[in-house]
């Protein structure tokens, strides 16, 4: 008896076989039957950090090496255990490295928020203020030239940041990044830089917190002043009676089981 032909499906889907009817029909009832899929929505990513200085030392360099310790025990064992300069750290170096983060995370979030137009809009030409204290530029012995000693809020922040980045080209101040003796005016230089930059925080919490929180930035801001207050207080960039505006709120952030909501600062509203 003579053995039936076999009959195979083509390779490559070109067409159909003996054995595979058409299946356009039940594609299209599949079709009427079957929901359309819902496109999931598409997620905005996070807008990059924008540095307002890229002090950051090269690859391999003591620096670079240092900063990616800090953020590892950050991570690790939070901001409180990375305050301490590892074992045979020059101190004003690791200060170096956390005074330039700070004001790269504060620069970051005021961009971002997009505060600078917002105080402008709040505040017009009124200085900052944090609680009953009002703030003027501390002009004396800077190497910026500014005369004029009563600045709007908006643009005692912006000055704040020129004034840094301004200092930290200014080697007798900074050393090169990846090399050099500190000078001896490096200390100086810095505690001058962190007291601007304590007053431009607390003048966010004070008038802008309810702005961080709608963008969705509250903790992040206070992980970053966190940070920031944990070295200025450790190595004496800041004094301690400056934080009388934000006192309850400093004791809240180091001293995590406490919590305040930090828009009670202004009396805002949520």
């Amino acid at each position: 008896m003579p053995t039936p032909p076999v009959v195979r499906r083509p390779r490559g889907g070109g067409g159909t076989s003996a054995l595979m009817p058409p299946t356009s029909h039940l594609q299209s009832n599949d079709a009427a039957t079957t929901p359309p899929r819902t496109p999931e929505p598409k997620r905005t990513p996070e807008p990059k950090q924008k540095l307002l200085l890229k002090r950051v030392g090269s690859p391999g360099s003591l620096r670079a090496l240092l900063r990616a310790d800090a953020a590892a025990r950050r991570r690790a064992l939070g901001p409180d255990n990375a305050v301490e300069a590892p074992a045979g750290c020059e101190e004003d170096l690791w200060i170096d490295i956390h005074v330039v983060e700070a004001f790269n995370d504060l620069h970051a979030l005021w961009e971002q928020v997009g505060l600078d137009e917002k105080c402008r809009a709040k505040l017009g030409e009124n200085p900052p203020t944090a609680g009953e204290r009002t703030y003027a530029w501390d002009a004396d012995s800077d190497s910026d030239d500014c005369e004029d000693t009563d600045l709007a809020a908006a643009d005692y922040v912006a000055r704040t940041f020129e004034s840094f980045t301004r200092a930290s080209r200014d080697r007798a101040v900074f050393p090169e990044p990846d090399e050099g003796a500190f000078p001896a005016g490096f200390r100086p230089g810095a505690r001058k830089a962190c007291g601007r930059l304590l007053r431009c925080w607390m003048h966010l919490y004070h008038n802008h917190f309810s702005a961080v929180a709608e963008a969705g930035r509250a903790d992040g801001a206070n992980a970053c002043f966190k940070r920031f207050l944990t070295i200025a207080l450790r190595y004496e960039l800041v004094d301690r009676a400056e934080l009388a505006p934000i006192e309850d709120l400093a004791q809240s952030l180091l001293a995590p089981r406490r919590t305040v909501d930090a828009r009670a600062l202004a009396g805002e509203e949520g």
